[in-house]
């Protein structure tokens, strides 16, 4: 079963009004996000994500969601992958 559903930027707002925090992890690789990047979003290249323990590493809280996307911050072009935080 999956942890995963796509979700717009109208439903990440809502959530992040409800529980005070949204992590933004852009999965592009290194050289594309420091070209572009969302305000505070972090960097985790989906080739690392192979790694059980990559998401763990970067401390979150578990009760926050954690949002997923390769998205361009200008060029917004459908769904992203949002998720709780459930490891």
């Amino acid at each position: 079963m999956s942890h995963y559903k796509e979700t717009t930027a109208d439903a990440v707002y809502e959530e992040y009004q409800k529980v005070g925090a949204v992590h933004l992890i852009d999965v592009r690789e290194p050289d594309e996000f420091a070209e572009l990047r969302t305000p505070l979003s972090r960097n985790l290249p989906l080739s690392e994500l192979n790694d059980p323990q990559c998401i763990t590493k970067l401390g979150l809280p578990k009760s926050e969601p954690i949002i997923f996307s390769a998205v361009q911050a200008s060029v917004p072009q459908g769904p992203v992958k949002s998720s709780r935080n459930t490891f």
